[in-house]
């Protein structure tokens, strides 16, 4: 297996996160602007060919300390560079630095070129030669405190120039997006999944298209890669052409023509006129709609933006030619868009709500995606995920949500009610939020000792402790995105006004970045209610995925915050897992509806010698694997994770796995339907069968952790007897309830049963 890093733009990482695990790369680990991947050369090739985020596939060959110039020559002659490079090939270096004594990255790609070149000239009396624009092989030198990483980039290349952009000389681009930048955001805003449920496209502030190029390619399936001429391994050694070509037949194989309506236009006709080249060398000019129109013009003289032309002068206002196409769109589709940015947006003032007076009577009922500056604000549009990040040098974020829907029986979209609601005071004024700040206050203080004996990293901090304020706070204090916090709303009874319930909400939402010490982008909102069908751990593909990293003890946990109700860790059982960790070196433990596999890691990392983590859910299946893989844990060494139904799986699995494990934990759902399965669950119906089924496989001595979170359920009468003696059962769940989830009702109960051998038994 290879180590693999894959660079992107800042801030995206949990966006190239997603992608790769959507290419069913899964082996994935952010690291610092970029992510780590662990695989074969297959997957640096397939990754070079089909992500549309990546910037450059390094593959790192050596590492080592360089505190000047001396020590990093030599540690470069340390890679024997013939079993990469030929001497009648050419070759590049970039080299970067950051907090090394080194700082001059000129001087230190000259070292690194010295040492190679010196080696084969001492080997072989000549050398190769140095091509800065198309090498056989480029090398990649990162110093970060006097440490090298020496890597191949076998991207050669940054990777956003796709080949089709075509911006005419002397055109003047304040901010210009990259590909790999723009598909991001389109990711992001969900068009992968948009797109297959047959949705429209349009960006009515397209500029020169490469938001609208790099939709169409995704709509088309077509490998960003398939457009490049040169990458970096095609003169590398280690480089397998067969397994390429086979890459790249497939890759074409895929390719189909878009099967959704995609439309762009601007102000500006010589934007356009290069949104058609690039269109062109796309061979997708029958595919794409472009126009020449101001989205912001209603006919009667309403403000627009005006264009500019290449020596900085306005360009001439346009009437729009495009009216059908944007009186008559879709009822559905994502509209996205770059905005301008500096004095050319300053020049109008009333720009911003004119675009949104414009998005909401154009688009309603379209979801949007739009690149602003952090300064810009939306003041009609709701908005649902903001992803803060730098174009072109500008502090920029992008807002994704929803444009509100027309009224009922009216064509007007409800711009006027969002006006009002907008020129509303601020809930916190609307409401006595006081009482709430105050309890959020004491409770931080309350357990802030706690927190920094055990050294908890996510806890329950708030959980309707004043009824009037009916919400669950969770924090989660992560290693790459700082702190993230999960409010989660219990709906409403009947009886409660449904206005005001929402006001308290808001008033919430508007006191807790400022009390928690957050960026409001870092609050995710949800919504706890029963959940039937197949509502149950939907995803939600509408909203992004906001990933990170969490550390709990010595485990490492992948956290997703916008895709699901639930982050992928529960953290009521942090005690359980600990428990896992303390007990389960030499062991071989089985973990059932395993979601995504945390204690299956938790044992893993207390050195057990196996473990099994069964679910249906092929997600979270995959989300196991990652977690496992995140925590270096395989099923090369014994961690394995089975996709199949439990129930059904316990029936069958006796032979096999007769008296296997010494432990087992079981934490079923409340009620599953699965459309997988051909019989519901209700874990107060079945939980006693499951458990009988378990016991099959539990070795004499060994001990099933069961855990239930419904709330009104009562263990089965003859399970709690100790099933005649062979069992010895105990209720552990005040044990297992740690101080902040320590409320009236408990939040989850646990029993412990330990299987007694026979003789036991018999005694």
């Amino acid at each position: 297996m290879l180590d693999i890093y894959v660079t992107c733009a800042a801030a995206v990482a949990p966006v190239l996160v997603r992608e790769l695990g959507a290419l069913g790369i899964v082996r994935v680990q952010e690291a610092g602007a970029g992510v780590r991947v662990n695989g074969r050369l297959e997957t640096a090739y397939r990754i070079c060919l089909e992500s549309r985020v990546a910037d450059r596939v390094l593959l790192p060959i050596h590492k080592g300390k360089a505190v000047d110039a001396e020590a990093l020559y030599a540690l470069v002659r340390e890679v024997d560079w013939s079993q990469h490079l030929s001497v009648d090939g050419t070759l590049a270096v970039d080299f970067y630095s950051s907090s090394s004594t080194i700082t001059h990255t000129r001087y230190g790609a000259l070292k690194v070129k010295d040492a190679i070149v010196d080696q084969f000239r001492e080997r072989e009396g000549r050398r190769p030669s140095v091509d800065r624009f198309a090498p056989d092989v480029r090398i990649n030198v990162y110093l970060f405190r006097n440490r090298a990483r020496i890597a191949i980039d076998l991207s050669g290349g940054a990777l956003h120039r796709r080949g089709y952009r075509h911006v005419h000389k002397g055109r003047r681009h304040l901010a210009p997006l990259k590909e790999n930048l723009a598909a991001a955001l389109l990711i992001h805003a969900g068009w992968p999944e948009a797109l297959e449920s047959g949705v429209a496209l349009a960006d009515p502030l397209c500029g020169s298209g490469t938001l609208v190029c790099e939709a169409l390619l995704m709509a088309r399936h077509e490998a960003p890669g398939l457009l490049r001429e040169h990458f970096g391994f095609t003169g590398w050694k280690g480089h397998d052409a067969a397994l390429w070509q086979g890459l790249l037949d497939a890759a074409q194989r895929r390719r189909r023509v878009s099967p959704v309506p995609i439309f762009g236009s601007d102000i500006d006709a010589r934007a356009i006129a290069e949104a058609k080249a690039s269109l062109a060398f796309l061979g997708a000019e029958d595919e794409v709609t472009l126009a020449v129109a101001d989205v912001l013009s209603d006919g009667a003289g309403s403000a627009s933006l005006p264009g500019e032309r290449s020596d900085g002068s306005e360009s001439e206002r346009v009437p729009a030619d495009l009216p059908a196409r944007f009186d008559d769109l879709p009822a559905h589709g994502l509209v996205v868009g770059n905005l301008p940015y500096g004095n050319r947006l300053e020049r109008q003032s009333g720009f911003m709500q004119g675009l949104e007076l414009a998005l909401s009577k154009r688009f309603a009922g379209w979801r949007y995606g739009l690149l602003m500056p952090a300064e810009s604000r939306l003041a009609l549009l709701p908005v649902e995920h903001s992803l803060a990040l730098a174009n072109g040098g500008i502090d920029c974020r992008f807002r994704v949500g929803a444009v509100p829907s027309k009224r009922a029986g009216s064509g007007e979209p409800s711009v006027a009610a969002a006006a009002s609601v907008a020129a509303e005071p601020p809930p916190s004024a609307a409401i006595d939020i006081e009482g709430f700040a105050n309890r959020v206050k004491k409770n931080l203080a309350r357990l802030k000792g706690w927190r920094r004996e055990q050294d908890i990293t996510a806890f329950r901090l708030y959980d309707a402790d004043l009824p009037e304020f009916a919400v669950a706070i969770d924090v989660h204090d992560t290693e790459d995105a700082g702190r993230q916090v999960v409010l989660q709303e219990y709906r409403a009874p009947a009886s409660v006004n449904a206005a005001m319930a929402a006001s308290r909400l808001s008033a919430v939402i508007a006191v807790l970045p400022e009390l928690l010490s957050i960026e409001p982008v870092s609050l995710h909102v949800k919504e706890r209610s029963r959940q039937r069908g197949s509502e149950q751990y939907r995803r939600d593909t509408a909203a992004p995925g906001i990933t990170a990293t969490l550390r709990e003890g010595n485990c490492r946990f992948i956290l997703n915050f916008s895709d699901y109700l639930d982050t992928g860790l529960f953290i009521d059982h942090r005690r359980i897992r600990r428990h896992f960790t303390e007990i389960a070196k030499g062991r071989r433990v089985l973990n059932l509806f395993a979601y995504t596999g945390s204690v299956s890691v938790a044992a893993g990392v207390g050195g057990a010698d196996e473990t099994l983590s069964v679910d249906l859910s092929a997600n979270y299946c995959r989300w196991a694997e990652r977690n496992l893989a995140l925590n270096g844990l395989d099923a090369a060494a014994g961690h394995r994770v089975l996709r199949a139904d439990v129930p059904t799986w316990l029936q069958e699995a006796g032979a096999e796995w007769h008296e296997h494990f010494d432990l087992v934990f079981l934490d079923p759902p409340t009620f599953s339907n699965s459309s997988r399965t051909d019989k519901d669950w209700s874990v107060q119906d079945h939980h006693a069968g499951a458990i009988r089924d378990v016991l099959q496989l539990l070795a004499p001595g060994g001990t099933l952790v069961f855990s239930c979170n419904y709330r009104k359920f009562r263990l089965d009468d003859a399970i709690a007897g100790g099933l005649d003696g062979s069992l010895e059962v105990e209720d552990r769940t005040d044990w297992s309830i740690d101080r902040d989830f320590h409320r009236q009702r408990p939040v989850h109960r646990c029993w412990f049963l330990r299987k007694r051998d026979s003789r036991q038994a018999q005694q």
